[in-house]
């Protein structure tokens, strides 16, 4: 929280809507627990945001003023195991093992209320409080079933044994767990839903490989890495309608195979909210323009062409698209790490010179070692210089990257990316229309 919040405080994501400078933010995740009738999988990519939560799959409702901005950066991110043995495999033995060993990275989230939820005013506390709620009665089973099994071990090895009553203790709790199992498959009837509302007996709908088919989602859904379907985010803005987008795109991909791109451009034609074009020449396939991004390797910017042409009202928007990827021009020997007086651009200079001689020290260690040469797998800057600077070189390093990085690399990626994004932002905020000439005089 002290790296990513204001004084290490989280907030509610709703209050993202009150500050009239700040973004509109939208984070996705996946669902990998319901299927509407007429779908064919059971991955749905929902949103959150300061005002809804849902997907075209699920529908919408309104975000609930507990539900923290932390908690949905932490799901929106929460990839690999989930997304693997969850959404992109079927295989039973993943399921098996990321339950028994609790590799979850993902988390149930509330998309209904089954009963009246605490007033607003509790505030983060009105989670805690909508939770315990929710499973009061899935609890008290769970109660009785516990107490019976304490009971049915003291008539079996205590003194007065009674070998027949604790077997008629036993079926009970049989009983009682085979009800609240059942129940829980049954989520649009009241008593399952509330047992649904349980995360025990969910766990055992994901180990058996159950998902819920309705019209209407579960009252709880496990929600995972919101890049299953599409790991760019664009086509929520796809849906809105943007006329300008700008796309970061910071995938894996060293060769500029662009496949994540592709992906979720396939996705929007699917859909049917886009199609693509050059905007140059529309004659000329997208895959082309692909080509020769991945040919010119000092290209910092792709422009895609976007066509509404599915609507009633046809209209067009723009894909500004700036890569993670170190242009020739931009190699140079490693630079001092960034401070905040570079950051800020600040022109008064402190008392003491400790920046100017950290940066000294920074010269003098890594000597003429340039950018590209930085390994990824060193989790501090002396890895780099003693002979642990190995793996994938800079900037796309390896699956370390999602766990750590040195202060070097994290210094060379914000430099890279400040110098590689200036021609993308001039472009998307330009006040002059990016149509091109042709793009005028077709009709709608």
């Amino acid at each position: 929280k002290l790296n990513f919040f204001a004084d290490g405080k989280d907030l509610p994501i709703r209050e993202l809507g009150d500050h009239p400078l700040c973004p509109f933010v939208v984070l996705t995740g996946t669902s990998n627990d319901y299927q509407p009738p007429d779908d064919t999988d059971k991955i749905s990519e929902l949103s959150f945001s300061c005002l809804h939560f849902g997907g075209e799959e699920t529908g919408y409702v309104e975000t609930p003023a507990y539900r923290t901005l932390a908690k949905c950066t932490a799901i929106s991110g929460a990839g690999c195991l989930d997304a693997i043995s969850l959404s992109m495999s079927d295989a039973l033995s993943l399921r098996f093992w990321l339950e028994v060993l609790n590799l979850s990275w993902g988390d149930y989230v509330s998309f209904r209320e089954v009963c009246a939820s605490p007033p607003e005013s509790a505030g983060l506390l009105q989670d805690l409080a909508s939770r315990l709620l929710h499973r009061v009665p899935s609890f008290i089973c769970w109660i009785v079933a516990f107490w019976f099994l304490h009971s049915v071990w003291d008539d079996s090895c205590g003194k007065g044994r009674d070998c027949l009553k604790a077997k008629r203790e036993l079926d009970i709790v049989g009983y009682i767990f085979g009800a609240m199992l059942g129940l829980s498959f049954f989520a649009f009837t009241s008593p399952g839903q509330f047992m649904a509302m349980s995360p025990l007996l969910r766990q055992i709908h994901q180990v058996t490989k159950y998902y819920f088919v309705g019209n209407h989602p579960p009252p709880k859904l496990y929600m995972t890495d919101g890049g299953v379907k599409d790991c760019t985010a664009i086509v929520q803005l796809l849906w809105r309608r943007r006329e300008r987008i700008l796309l970061v795109l910071a995938a894996a991909d060293p060769n500029d195979e662009l496949n994540v791109l592709r992906t979720a451009m396939g996705v929007a034609t699917e859909l049917k909210l886009a199609s693509f074009y050059d905007p140059r020449d529309p004659r000329r396939s997208v895959d082309v323009v692909f080509e020769r991004f991945k040919g010119d390797l000092e290209q910092r910017t792709l422009h895609i062409g976007i066509s509404y042409c599915f609507d009633d009202q046809p209209s067009t928007g723009h894909l500004i698209i700036v890569k993670n990827r170190l242009p020739p021009s931009l190699v140079s020997t490693v630079r001092p790490k960034l401070r905040h007086r570079d950051i800020t651009m600040a022109t008064e200079l402190s008392d003491d010179d400790s920046d100017f001689e950290d940066e000294e020290d920074d010269e003098e260690a890594f000597g003429d070692m340039r950018t590209n040469e930085l390994g990824p797998f060193g989790c501090c800057d002396c890895c780099h210089v003693k002979k642990l600077n190995c793996g994938p070189k800079f900037p796309h390093g390896s699956f370390t990257g999602y766990l750590y990085l040195s202060p070097h690399w994290c210094s060379s990626h914000m430099r890279l990316g400040y110098d590689i994004s200036s021609e993308a932002i001039a472009l998307i905020s330009s006040a002059k229309p990016l149509q091109s000439n042709w793009e005028q005089n077709v009709e709608a």
